[in-house]
C-alpha cells in the first residue's frame, strides 16, 4: 500500500494498492473527494480473483460488502464495520465519484428534492465538522430546496385586479413577514419593482404603463428567495 494525497480543500490522504490498484479510504474521506481528484490514483492491469477473505488493513476485521442507495449496483465497496473505512476494488472508486457526480447534477438541475444526504454520500459512523467537498455541496443543495419550497409556500395565490388596458394591481399575502420586490416581462426584458422593503405579510404593487392585451410574467422575490413564475392578460 502506499500513500497518495489529493484534493486541495481539504487535501485526502488514500491508501492505493500498487499491484492491484484497490483503494482504501477512512471513514468520511470519500465524501471529500471530487471526481477530478481522482487522475493521480494508480493504473495496472493486475487483479486478484475471489480472495477468501479482505481485511481491514487498521483493525484486520473481515471487510463486508457495502449496499446503499449511494452505492451505484456496478459499483463494489467493501466496508469495516469497526472503523467505517472502505474497500475500493481496482476502479471502482472512479466509477463511484463518477455515478456520484451525476446523480448530484440531475438532482440539482431537475429541482428533485434530496430524500437525505446520505443518498449521495457514504455514512460516517462519528459527527464530524467537515469544512469543504462534495459534502458541502449536498448541504448546500438541500438548503436552496428548502428555501424554494418554502417561498412557494409563502405565497398565496396572488390577485390580479386590472384598472385599465395598462394598469393593474396585484396583492399577495405571505404566511410571515418578508421583503418582497416582483419582476415583469413579455420576453426578454424584464423590469423589476419594490413591492415593501420592509417585512410584511400583505402585499400590493402596481403596474403601470404596460401594454394593452398583452401577456405578462411575473415572479416574487421574499427575502431574496424567488416564488414560481405566474402571468397575467391586459385588457
Amino acid at each position: 500500500m502506499m500513500v497518495i494525497t489529493l484534493g486541495t480543500t481539504p487535501k485526502v490522504k488514500l491508501d492505493a494498492c500498487s499491484y492491484c490498484g484497490g483503494v482504501w479510504t477512512d471513514q468520511s474521506e470519500t465524501n471529500f473527494l471530487q471526481q477530478s481528484d481522482l487522475a493521480a490514483l494508480p493504473h495496472t492491469a493486475n487483479t486478484i480473483r475471489n480472495p477468501n477473505s479482505r481485511l481491514c488493513p487498521k483493525d484486520q476485521t473481515v471487510l463486508v460488502r457495502f449496499r446503499s442507495e449511494s452505492v451505484p449496483d456496478d459499483v463494489t465497496v467493501f466496508r469495516c464495520e469497526t472503523c467505517g473505512g472502505n474497500w475500493f476494488p481496482n476502479g471502482n472508486l472512479k466509477r463511484f465519484k463518477r455515478a456520484q457526480s451525476v446523480k448530484l447534477s440531475f438532482f440539482k438541475t431537475w429541482h428533485i428534492p434530496l430524500p437525505s444526504a446520505y443518498a449521495i454520500l457514504l455514512p460516517i459512523f462519528l459527527i464530524v465538522i467537515i469544512t469543504g467537498g462534495l459534502f458541502i455541496t449536498v448541504k448546500s443543495i438541500q438548503e436552496q430546496q428548502q428555501l424554494e419550497s418554502q417561498a412557494r409556500g409563502l405565497v398565496g395565490k396572488p390577485v390580479v385586479r386590472t384598472i385599465s388596458p395598462t394598469e393593474v394591481y396585484i396583492t399577495f399575502t405571505t404566511q410571515k413577514p418578508v421583503a418582497a420586490s416582483l419582476t415583469y416581462w413579455t420576453t426578454t426584458l424584464k423590469n423589476t419593482v419594490v413591492v415593501n422593503a420592509q417585512p410584511q405579510t400583505s402585499h400590493t404593487v402596481r403596474l403601470s404603463a404596460l401594454s394593452p392585451k398583452t401577456t405578462y410574467s411575473y415572479q416574487i422575490t421574499l427575502d431574496s428567495v424567488q416564488t414560481e413564475i405566474f402571468t397575467f392578460t391586459t385588457k
